[in-house]
């Protein structure tokens, strides 16, 4: 178990938007960065990063919070795992409770065979780079053009021959049979032997996007073999092949610099043009192109180049792949390769400059890329021809922003010379095929209440209706709270001396959480939400102690419970994602939030006040009409009924004096 003391060391040494650019473009937006949700799929930017808060807040998937917590968001990692990410990437000590024998006792599932991985990596690598065990497979690689820097940088490695020398060898260091059968990399036969499952195969590991082994691929060498020329890890709980693409952890930066990825099929094909220095290349590598690996791309660039083989699969891979993308919002071109060659065969022949300008001048986008390999010139078939634009127009309806269709409407109009009216009604039958395909779940609206209601079903609706305005009152109070916590601030504090003197105003200072803390108190609230009400009171604990709230003390409680981060950041970044510009440079002063702080708390409390007397006067109200039911003579006639009509007076002034001060209507 990792100690407190490193999780804390990493939370504040951890610049959060140098973590989030190694996965997302970031933007500069005023004093703050911006990009497109990688959670959700949005057509305006709502993530936005703070670098003076140092946390992040996604707005349209309600996610937030610091450093750590986006690795463990984005990354799916555990926070053991992104402790130990950012320790490595700042060069921190992680320290641990225990002794390294109790660890690995203690360590969850999913890091144990993380744990296995990585010793299989390290395994098959010295395998590699052993020349007194077998010198064969650095020569095959030596043969297909890999250079030894290459080979290091995607951490290729060997798998040996013999049927389970690797596995005695894992056995030996205490990993269990089961974590390795279920990683894929050994196996029982019928007779009860355990088997190594890859043998005699040039190892191609599959990294994270944090760079840890997720699986393995292997390809034979020896060519002749009835064996299948490649297999891969099975799915795990760390290896979901849809998931995942491979090189993306060598390309990432390289992708967000250049602000393209070009994809291609192979392992071989990512490696070849990378050697050539053409390092903003991923792969598929095993399966066919899925949304969530174009959502993988799309947090790096919005622009892809497809890289695929030339012969037929290549190309039918490349027109399946085209509508996916576009749907996810992605700029597609693809680039067709000279007959015969693959982006390996080709990267072998050519240098950088031959292949950049090749993939350049020979990139074309879908439009271009359909009427060529769909035969549209090379018929007069007009039902033929008729197929194709519509072809075409399908996958302009995928498209999720309505100006770019546009855009590819007027250039398919201009290349086949069509009437664009007619194209935009094929478009609009098309988009029309689209909606009724999705199937969407609504949620069926309560009805509308009726005058054949009765006043309890009424009066209940009512009620909920007066708790959610309570229950969001509640919530701009924890805001101040985070916010303004330790700022003293000129309260009006309801004075109301007797009974026979009206209630009156007066000016008292306090710090803002103690006024806060004050009146949940005497009032005995509560919020809905079990997290809000759980982090109040860790808010007002570490104020009591520390006489307010600072940075660290965010951190400390997002260390205590890191569900409490993404709340916090959302009441930090609640007023970045609409920010100004810069208007200092004209000499203009924009006030800020923090300039009109005291008079925000006071009216958010003042109104916490009038909505808790209104509830009072309610109940009292309450009282009254089971005055009068329960009695021959009206409620006012009792000396009970006097008291609460007496009291229901009281709460009245005291609404309209709150109500004045907040110059509303009553």
């Amino acid at each position: 178990m990792i100690k407190r003391q490193t999780i804390e060391r990493v939370i504040y040494t951890a610049n959060v938007v140098d973590v989030i650019d190694e996965f997302i473009h970031l933007k500069k937006s005023g004093a703050n960065y911006s990009a497109l949700s990688p959670f959700t799929n949005e057509k305006t930017p709502s993530f936005i990063v703070s670098p003076s808060k140092n946390i992040w807040k996604c707005f349209s998937s309600g996610k937030g919070g610091g450093a750590l917590k986006f690795l463990m968001e984005h990354q799916r990692l555990s926070l053991p795992d992104a402790v130990k990410y950012l320790a490595n990437k700042y060069n921190i000590e992680v320290e641990y409770e225990n002794d390294s024998s109790k660890k690995q006792e203690e360590i969850d599932h999913r890091e144990k065979l993380f744990h296995a991985l990585e010793f299989y990596q390290i395994l098959f690598q010295e395998n590699l780079w052993n020349p007194q065990l077998n010198r064969r497979p650095m020569e095959y690689l030596k043969s297909r053009g890999f250079t030894d820097e290459a080979i290091k940088t995607f951490g290729l490695g060997y798998a040996i021959q013999a049927r389970q020398v690797q596995y005695d060898k894992a056995s030996k260091g205490g990993y269990k049979f089961e974590i390795l059968e279920e990683l894929g990399l050994v196996y029982y036969t019928e007779a009860g032997q355990t088997i190594d499952r890859f043998r005699d195969r040039i190892m191609f590991p599959v990294y994270t996007a944090t760079g840890r082994p997720t699986g393995f691929g292997g390809r034979v060498i020896d060519s002749n073999t009835s064996a299948p020329k490649y297999i891969n890890s099975s799915e795990s709980q760390v290896y979901k092949k849809s998931r995942l693409l491979y090189g993306m952890y060598q390309a990432r930066r390289e992708i967000i610099s250049k602000g393209l990825c070009y994809l291609v099929e192979g392992y071989t094909d990512v490696i070849k043009l990378y050697q050539k220095g053409i390092k903003n290349v991923v792969a598929s590598a095993g399966t066919a192109l899925t949304a969530e690996q174009i959502r993988l791309i799309s947090n790096a660039t919005k622009n892809i180049v497809l890289l695929f083989d030339s012969d037929s699969a290549g190309m039918s891979a490349a027109l399946r792949s085209i509508d996916l993308i576009l749907e996810q919002g992605l700029k597609v071109k693809i680039c067709a390769l000279p007959k015969g060659e693959d982006p390996d065969s080709f990267s072998s022949k050519y240098d950088r400059e031959d292949i950049e300008n090749y993939l350049t001048n020979n990139a074309v986008d879908f439009i271009d890329f359909k009427s060529i390999n769909l035969g549209i010139d090379g018929t007069e078939d007009p039902v033929k021809k008729a197929e194709i634009i519509g072809e075409i127009v399908q996958s302009i309806a995928v498209v999720p922003n309505f100006i770019e269709r546009e855009f590819y409407i007027k250039k398919t109009s201009k290349t086949f010379k069509l009437e664009e009216r007619n194209l935009f009604d094929a478009l609009a039958q098309q988009l029309s095929r689209n909606q009724r395909k999705e199937t969407r779940k609504f949620t069926p609206e309560p009805p509308p209440l009726t005058a054949d209601k009765n006043e309890t079903e009424v009066s209940k609706n009512q009620d909920s209706l007066v708790i959610d305005v309570l229950s969001n009152c509640m919530k701009e109070i924890l805001e101040d709270l985070v916010l303004y916590s330790s700022l003293e601030v000129e309260f009006d504090d309801i004075v109301n001396e007797s009974s026979s003197s009206p209630p009156t105003l007066e000016k008292r200072s306090y710090k803002v959480y103690q006024k806060i803390d004050k009146i949940f108190q005497t009032e005995n609230l509560k919020f809905r939400d079990p997290l809000d009400h759980n982090l109040y009171e860790l808010l007002i604990d570490f104020c009591n102690k520390e006489g307010g709230l600072e940075s660290q003390h965010l951190n400390d409680i997002g260390i205590e419970n890191p569900d409490y981060t993404s709340r916090l950041a959302e009441i930090q970044m609640k007023y970045e994602l609409h920010t100004l510009g810069d208007w200092s440079k004209y000499k203009v002063v924009v006030p800020t939030i923090e300039d009109g702080a005291s008079t925000k708390v006071n009216d958010d409390l003042l109104n916490l006040q009038k909505l808790l007397i209104q509830g009072k006067i309610r109940d009292l109200e309450s009282k009254i009409k089971k005055l009068d039911s329960n009695s021959e003579n009206e409620a006012y006639q009792s000396e009970r009924g006097t008291e609460v009509l007496r009291e229901i007076v009281q709460y009245n002034d005291l609404k309209t004096l709150i109500s004045k001060k907040l110059e509303r209507i009553i």
